[in-house]
């Protein structure tokens, strides 16, 4: 079995601990209209004062049907199962109390049954998705034999809707093909 999806730890002076998954890295046109450069791969964690690697953002709903899209990743528990917890419960971060067990789930937030979470994606010919399974060093578009897996990196959302709408359908703004686009925070 593959090993669980890394979750960054800890911020030291600014730059979250244990958060890039390999040194490579890809350059994407930015909405600024230059190339900026992100890592492959992407972690879990949560993502405030993070200033140098995103971590992958989520939507989900608790248990008790509240939705959040401000989620981020804590823990893998399986497969497709996460402990998710909203940004916004900054009082208690990585509190039992307040986190949710999920299952990804590979639709939109809107259409999210209770624990339930999303990840949005962007696929190399430019296609909008949402993740059906993702781990540190992949993302799968599809589920059972026309399942799909492509390498990723994680961008902020002001750059996913740029991409989104820049060629959407056609390719990446940079000509990449083969890697996919997952939204980050």
């Amino acid at each position: 079995m593959a090993k669980g999806m890394k979750i960054a730890k800890g911020v030291s002076g600014g730059i979250q601990i244990d958060s890039a998954i390999t040194p490579e890295q890809v350059s994407i046109l930015a909405s600024s209209g230059t190339n900026t450069s992100f890592y492959l791969g992407g972690v879990g964690g949560e993502p405030t004062n993070v200033t140098a690697v995103l971590t992958i953002k989520c939507s989900y709903k608790m248990a008790d049907g509240t939705s959040k899209t401000d989620g981020f990743i804590v823990e893998q528990r399986g497969r497709k199962s996460f402990y998710v917890q909203s940004d916004a419960d900054t009082a208690t971060k990585f509190a039992s109390t307040t986190r949710t067990l999920c299952v990804l789930n590979p639709v939109a937030a809107g259409s999210l049954a209770n624990s339930e979470m999303s990840i949005s994606c962007i696929d190399p010919t430019g296609t909008a998705f949402y993740a059906s399974r993702i781990s540190n060093r992949y993302v799968w578009k599809g589920t059972g034999a026309s399942s799909v897996r492509y390498r990723y990196t994680v961008v902020n959302a002001t750059q996913l809707t740029f991409i989104d709408t820049y060629n959407a359908g056609t390719k990446m703004p940079d000509g990449t093909t083969g890697l996919a686009i997952v939204e980050g925070q």
